[in-house]
């Protein structure tokens, strides 16, 4: 079994989020994590900002996630402390799994089309390398689920400025249909991840379904249009595994 576990909870787990619904998604968070063989106790959260800020986290940040509490402002969180679990919230952003079994640290990013275009991706892999000294080639990477470009539309001219941006940086992530523009997040995000060293090998697609294709499975606010819940992504060590 792997040492470091990492998985995206679905709509049968009940609303993960942290600003509302929230006294049930306290309990839906405690249930999910430890149905996953890890410890809910080691939860840390952070309040994101679609941005590409990242914290460096340990045990001392410990205790925050049962009131619902964050620990910084941030969409990217990396650790080397096996006693903690770290999360982010999505309903359509792409979640990014990244440990490194090697230098025992772990790492998760959201990456929206604002993070993207912030390359929270390399920001992440830079964190692991300097906090702890991972090679790049060591360092594993795995998607959750997100909406795919078959659904995450731009249409000009009230979205310009967007299309602009996402095809200056990521030409080959856009696709043009009709007059419409199509992103991809997954292929945007992996070319930064493998410009920053990552091997494509140790990239895993597996997870990655698209939100808006399966909307009675995943929380989806572009499939929807309005705000009902969020998924949690976590990624930990399993208990004993790392002593």
């Amino acid at each position: 079994m792997e040492k470091y576990i990492y998985t995206t909870s679905i709509k049968l787990d009940g609303n993960m989020s942290a600003t509302f619904g929230l006294e049930q998604a306290v309990d839906n968070r405690e249930k999910f994590i430890s149905s996953r063989g890890l410890d809910p106790d080691g939860l840390i959260l952070t309040k994101q900002t679609h941005g590409n800020v990242f914290v460096k986290v340990d045990s001392s940040k410990l205790g925050l996630a049962t009131t619902n509490t964050y620990s910084a402002k941030a969409d990217a969180m990396v650790t080397d402390d096996p006693k903690v679990v770290l999360a982010v919230f999505t309903a359509d952003c792409l979640p990014i799994f990244l440990y490194d079994e090697n230098k025992k640290c772990s790492g998760i990013a959201h990456a929206g089309r604002k993070g993207t275009v912030a390359h929270i991706a390399d920001e992440i892999v830079r964190a692991l390398i300097k906090h702890f000294d991972s090679k790049p080639e060591d360092i594993n990477v795995s998607f959750g689920p997100c909406i795919h470009q078959c659904h995450f539309e731009q249409q000009h001219p009230q979205d310009k400025d967007k299309i602009d941006e996402f095809t200056k940086l990521f030409p080959d992530a856009v696709e043009q249909r009709m007059g419409t523009y199509f992103f991809d997040l997954i292929k945007a995000n992996s070319a930064q991840l493998i410009n920053a060293g990552i091997q494509l090998n140790k990239i895993d697609y597996s997870m990655s379904e698209c939100t808006a294709d399966y909307p009675d499975t995943y929380w989806s606010y572009h499939k929807i249009q309005r705000i009902e819940g969020s998924m949690i992504n976590i990624i930990g060590v399993k208990k004993g595994e790392l002593a």
